[in-house]
């Protein structure tokens, strides 16, 4: 329904859409979901479904802590959880790009993380007019100056962008985007002669939190988001 209300001048749309699509390297079992309170940026506490998991990459700089579970293929799930009293836009306001590659490449890994992740949903939409703009993109929202005639041109009009509709959807459950197949993996412990002490870590997502989809070979995140609420 991004189309519905079409200006009766308008002379083109473009549509460009993404698709990720992946599965859990582990899915959660039944006895890994079970209802707990999330705490909404409101404060209001909302009784949702949590996803409990053990994983094995551990984030942490001064506000924050997080942690990695990996997809089958390609990817991972990055959770990263304000300290008490920071909330998540306030946490993006003090990082930039080369700060986040930091806390991925400084993660540590062979850790012992426990960790929950509420199922949720979410929808966001926006228009990027005044955005775009701000980022140093105005000659295309002028009717004066843009030129688009490589593109086509109109008896006595100059065609210009009069909107950019941006819509993002996620959905993450029990056995990732959308299931497929689910498999097994066996894996066996031996004891050492001397055991190194594992410090364990905890990350429980039970109020606002970010998270990312990271793409494994170049950590450069193809999608973020925040979740403030789930209900």
């Amino acid at each position: 329904n991004l189309l519905d209300g079409m200006e009766e001048d308008a002379v083109m749309y473009l549509v460009n859409t993404a698709v990720f699509d992946a599965d859990w390297k582990w899915i959660y079992e039944p006895y890994q979901v079970s209802d707990s309170f999330f705490t909404n940026g409101e404060g209001v506490q909302e009784n949702v479904p949590f996803m409990y998991s053990t994983e094995g990459t551990y984030i942490e700089d001064e506000n924050i802590t997080g942690f990695i579970k990996p997809y089958k293929e390609g990817y991972r799930f990055v959770a990263l959880l304000p300290k008490e009293g920071i909330s998540p836009e306030e946490y993006l306001e003090t990082i930039d790009g080369e700060h986040f590659l930091d806390l991925l490449s400084g993660a540590k890994t062979e850790a012992i993380v426990k960790t929950s992740v509420p199922k949720f949903e979410a929808v966001y939409e926006a228009e990027l007019n005044r955005i775009l703009p701000s980022m140093g993109i105005e000659d295309a929202f002028d009717w004066k100056t843009a030129d688009f005639r490589g593109l086509g041109t109109y008896v006595n009009k100059n065609i210009y962008i009069n909107r950019i509709i941006h819509k993002t959807f996620i959905s993450v459950g029990e056995l990732g985007t959308e299931a497929v197949a689910a498999t097994v993996e066996e894996a066996v412990a031996e004891a050492a002669e001397e055991m190194e002490e594992i410090e364990i870590y905890e990350v429980y997502l039970k109020r606002p939190f970010l998270y990312a989809i990271v793409e494994n070979e170049t950590n450069i995140p193809v999608f973020i988001g925040v979740v403030n609420e789930i209900g």
